[in-house]
């Protein structure tokens, strides 16, 4: 089915489920979609999303692991443990909090032929709370100016950090052991970059905030 050029603005429309759908020029600014299901394979088609105005919607609960979204606006919209999988997102762009929001570049499934893109989002406006990013090259993302969060390529760097906590038996230098020995891996895998928010740290250790501030550098403000 197609949508096209529809207004939709602070509605109640929680628990929608569309399939093989295309959603073009509608605005669901301010409406409540949680719990919605968008992504969603269905004869060998995905949900389109191209566009929209999701600004400040509620979308927390989304299930969307195959759509499409092409210009879309998710400005202030809760997206609290939204996992976008095999979505693709292109020219869209994110402001306001996210938490516990995963990207996935992943091509995870053989039901989904074509690849899932990040391309040309701009995240420059945004909050990063225990977001993760999963095979997402940053090269065509627009990360936030935090200094909390930074991107790491050299695995001499994390190198570094390890080895001056070599040995330590604190709570804080077991975290910050345990999170830049998979953050190495990963590079060694062959991604050419991470990312670490050292905030993600303080949910598990205060401590092990405040030592990976120190090994990288990052001041405290």
């Amino acid at each position: 089915g197609v949508v096209d050029d529809c207004l939709f603005d602070d509605s109640s429309c929680s628990d929608m489920g569309v399939w093989a759908t295309s959603f073009t020029n509608c605005r669901f600014a301010g409406a409540d979609l949680s719990s919605s299901s968008f992504g969603a394979w269905y004869e060998g088609k995905g949900n389109l999303f191209q566009g929209v105005d999701f600004s400040r919607a509620d979308l927390r609960g989304l299930a969307t692991s195959t759509a499409r979204y092409l210009g879309c606006d998710f400005s202030h919209a809760r997206l609290d443990g939204v996992n976008f999988w095999q979505s693709t997102l292109v020219d869209c762009t994110f402001a306001g909090r996210l938490r516990d929001v995963v990207f996935d570049g992943r091509v995870l499934g053989d039901e989904k032929p074509d690849p899932n893109p990040m391309l040309n989002v701009d995240l420059s406006a945004a909050q990063l709370d225990g977001v993760n990013f999963r095979k997402v090259p940053f090269d065509n993302v627009k990360l936030p100016a935090d200094p909390d969060v930074l991107p790491v390529s050299s695995v001499g760097k994390l190198d570094s950090a390890l080895a001056r906590v070599a040995g330590r038996d604190d709570v804080g230098a077991k975290v910050v052991r345990s999170r830049f020995g998979r953050m190495k891996l990963t590079l060694e895998s062959g991604e050419p970059q991470v990312l670490i928010n050292v905030r993600d740290l303080r949910r598990t250790s205060p401590q092990a905030e405040s030592l990976a501030r120190e090994l990288l550098g990052i001041s405290t403000h």
